[in-house]
């Protein structure tokens, strides 16, 4: 069974080679996305258009001919799929690996990816449940991390390889102090971590890391909290961030702070600078 996967059809339900051939034209005059089109003709191992056409048009009736050449792309675009994989786990390989920075030979932080969602997810759910008090399902809550993976950035905290903190990136416009124009800012949208692992200080440690990881086209970095949260407030100025007049315009967490994204301070880049030797294993 042959299918044209120009136009997704099996070619028996063209009554003719002419028939096919005025649709095969008008689908690629009226899309006019040549390169995907040539991508498919080099599955079938043609060179252009015309090698294709001469070949379906001298082997309309052919079965045993239109066979071999339908298991001739399937085969192609195995083995592109599967080169395809390969590049993409490299790629996704280096951006973890660019993105690890250790505390100690126990504690580590990286850019998550889909691999880790289902880690993230229970975390996710019990911060969105007993903290922001929302009744969220659990597929929601999965479904809002994956769109987040896709569109954003999440870091996590590892300690002994289990995933115990988790911390969202993107970018934000505020109003702050001293300024009439909105800034754009890295924006710390949340930072949850265990309940089980409290008092170990991750929470300031995944800021640190935001501050080591903040792209250079942003000129601050930000967070909002609750008022009077004396424990961000401690981090905060530990960090360097300032607390704004202005509030943040979110009615749970109004109190907006403000950092210079400049040189990282030696201190911050010390606690997150342990070094060890490197492997898949620690990734």
């Amino acid at each position: 069974m042959f299918v044209c996967k120009i136009l997704n059809k099996n070619l028996k339900e063209f009554k003719d080679f002419e028939t096919w051939e005025k649709k095969l034209k008008l689908q690629i005059k009226m899309t006019g996305i040549m390169p995907l089109y040539k991508k498919v003709l080099r599955r079938y191992e043609f060179k252009d258009f015309d090698d294709y056409i001469n070949f379906i048009k001298d082997n309309f009736n052919n079965d045993k001919e239109l066979d071999k050449l339908y298991s001739l792309y399937q085969t192609n675009f195995t083995i592109e799929n599967e080169k395809e994989a390969l590049e993409e786990k490299k790629r996704l390989g280096l951006l973890i690996l660019n993105s690890l920075k250790y505390h100690s030979k126990d504690v580590k932080i990286r850019l998550l990816i889909e691999r880790d969602a289902p880690n993230i997810y229970p975390l996710y759910q019990d911060f969105k449940i007993n903290y922001m008090k929302e009744d969220i399902s659990n597929q929601d809550c999965n479904e809002l991390v994956d769109d987040f993976i896709i569109k954003n950035k999440i870091y996590g905290i590892f300690e002994n390889r289990k995933l115990v903190g988790i911390m969202f990136c993107i970018a934000r416009k505020f109003k702050i102090d001293n300024n009439e124009e909105n800034i754009e800012s890295f924006y710390i949208q949340e930072i949850i971590v265990d309940k089980n692992y409290n008092g170990k200080s991750y929470g300031s440690l995944l800021i640190s890391y935001a501050i080591l990881i903040c792209p250079p086209e942003f000129e601050y970095i930000s967070f909002m909290t609750s008022e009077n949260n004396k424990g961000m407030e401690r981090i905060a100025s530990k960090l360097n961030f300032i607390k704004q007049e202005k509030s943040s315009g979110d009615l749970l967490n109004p109190s907006l702070f403000i950092r210079v994204n400049n040189v990282v301070d030696r201190k911050i880049h010390d606690s997150l600078n342990h070094l060890k030797s490197i492997s898949s294993n620690y990734i």
